[in-house]
């Protein structure tokens, strides 16, 4: 087979599949081109989730009827002039890939409409139909773009559409990101043939967040803000709670950009808990700015995910807000008295008597040297152990256990039940958001055919599925919190017991499953400790139990 240059139709159909994965990505794109336009007003229309249609009217700037055919062209923008533009970004688009990868796989029309200027093009599958211009002055600006059968020269991409339900999930998210972050913008969503949805433009942040998030209900909002170190974050936390995440609206927007960030996501759980009973979490609604060349955002074509080139600080900002607004000393007492109570009860009499009149000196886990002279000389030492600062630490795993750090108290959990919670949690309240294609589908057999009913289950836990006869199965799409774990022998087992999910040993059944000390600081990084201790699925240890485990 000779090598040759791939004809540039194709090349388009190729760069649109990094661009416009879905009809959620694309709505984001066109919302960003509006809103960089100068647009104070947009109307949205979507017909089946968008794969029959997105139309969208604004009153932006417009674009020059001469330039409309190169809008359309790839790796064209009026946003950067070079390269170092990419991290002075004051607008959404930069890549100039967007309208060129729409236009590749589906049938647009585009008016736009400037102060000397009207213009209309007609694209199908990335070749152009007609283009027409005039030259004269008007009154008013704005660009309307109509985007028609979605994927229909790819039907191959209409594999890795979701469900339904799925699909309107991520749209929904998308739009309720935009109505959030631009509260001064007028907004109309209309649905297939259903009433417009009104959102009218608003003049703080709060009562629009009551408007798309709370509209059928009172909810409470602390609102807490500071600045520091050109860092300024604005935090909206419900004082509504609830266990799992399903139904849970977090949204994070860094400098007006919603993305996803993990560490800051746990961040705010993590140091809102006090606000809300234990268990439970509840909504909250992150704003942070901060100058431009301390943020990536050339890391993925979706631009969700960025880089941040000092994210302790920001982290450090977050955790220190919420902390000085929600009673710092409700959350300490909680947990002292929550860790008091067990670890008085594995000690005896003296030495409990001993802890109260005696401090002792903190070891530093992080210097191997005196881990290992702590580890030797253990029996020497008859008292709880305390440790630094840090909020947690892995010190010790074995194929069952695991010793950590955490608020200067020496900790030991089994990992059997950490996976256990962890994976049961999970499943209990799954969010239909986070769910993720597969690329390549996976076959999977269940020994017997499935009924709706346990194909409907399966949908609700993150699962979707194509039948390819009686007994096997293609895996389309999966749980995306669950990627760590073999999430194909996790479906496998939830069948099978019938989604029982108390019933499922996962740790024992998942017998590839060991994670590196690594992975499992991560897994400890993503649940509630608080909860853990509270629990008893993890206790605290004096040096004498320390000692037989170790020697074990």
């Amino acid at each position: 087979m000779h090598i040759q240059l791939l004809p540039e139709h194709i090349i388009d159909q190729i760069k649109a599949g990094e661009v416009i994965e879905r009809p959620s990505t694309l709505i984001k794109e066109i919302l960003e081109n509006a809103i960089d336009a100068g647009a104070t007003k947009l109307d949205l229309h979507l017909i089946d989730n968008g794969l029959e249609l997105i139309s969208l009217q604004d009153n932006g700037a417009g674009i020059d009827a001469k330039e409309l055919p190169l809008a359309f062209c790839r790796h064209a923008t009026s946003k950067i002039d070079r390269f170092e533009d990419i991290y002075r970004l004051n607008s959404y688009g930069f890549r100039g890939e967007a309208l060129a990868s729409i236009a590749s796989v589906s049938k647009v029309s585009c008016e736009s409409l400037t102060f000397s200027s009207f213009g209309k093009i007609s694209i199908e599958g990335g070749e152009t139909l007609n283009h027409y211009e005039e030259q004269r002055v008007h009154n008013d600006t704005g660009t309307k773009i109509f985007i028609k059968d979605l994927f229909y020269n790819t039907p191959v991409r209409m594999k890795f559409i979701q469900s339904k339900t799925s699909e309107k999930n991520q749209i929904k998210k998308i739009l309720q990101a935009f109505l959030l972050e631009h509260y001064d913008k007028d907004f109309s969503i209309k649905w297939d043939q259903n009433e417009k949805d009104i959102y009218p433009a608003r003049t703080e942040h709060k009562k629009r967040i009551q408007d798309v998030l709370f509209a059928k209900k009172d909810i409470e909002l602390r609102f807490l803000e500071t600045t520091y170190d050109g860092v300024h974050v604005k935090i909206f936390l419900s004082e509504e709670s609830s266990r799992g995440n399903a139904h849970k609206s977090h949204f994070i927007f860094v400098n007006q950009r919603y993305v996803r960030e993990m560490a800051i996501h746990k961040v705010i759980l993590n140091t809102a808990s006090s606000l809300w009973p234990e268990g439970e979490t509840g909504h909250y609604v992150c704003m942070i700015s901060l100058p431009s060349d301390e943020l990536d955002v050339n890391v993925h074509p979706n631009k969700t995910v960025v880089k941040f080139f000092r994210l302790s600080k920001i982290l450090s900002v977050i955790s220190g807000l919420i902390k000085s607004h929600l009673a710092p000393e409700k959350f300490s007492k909680r947990h002292e008295t929550s860790t008091l109570n067990h670890q008085t009860s594995l000690l005896s009499d003296a030495e409990q008597s001993q802890s109260r009149e005696v401090r002792y000196n903190s070891i530093d886990f992080s210097s191997p040297s005196e881990s290992e002279k702590y580890l030797n000389n253990i029996h020497n030492r008859g008292t709880p152990v305390e440790v630094g600062e840090d909020s947690f630490r892995i010190l010790h795993k074995t194929e069952s256990h695991f010793l950590f750090t955490f608020d200067q108290t020496l900790y030991l959990g089994s990992l059997e039940s950490l996976v256990n919670f962890y994976i049961r949690n999970l499943l209990s309240e799954v969010d239909s958001e986070q769910t993720s294609p597969l690329l390549v589908s996976r076959p999977l057999e269940f020994g017997r055919k499935l009924s709706d009913q346990e194909l409907n289950k399966i949908e609700k836990f993150g699962f979707e599925l194509d039948a390819l006869d009686g007994l096997t199965y293609a895996v389309r799409s999966f749980y995306t919190p669950l990627q760590i774990f073999p999430y194909l022998t996790i479906l496998n087992l939830l069948v099978k017991s019938h989604f029982k999910i108390e019933s499922i040993n996962f740790f024992k059944e998942l017998k590839t499953y060991d994670p590196s000390t690594l992975a499992l600081q991560d897994l400890l990084s993503q649940v509630n400790l608080l909860t853990l201790i509270s629990q008893g699925l993890v206790k605290p240890v004096d040096s004498h139990q320390l000692k037989r485990w170790y020697e074990n």
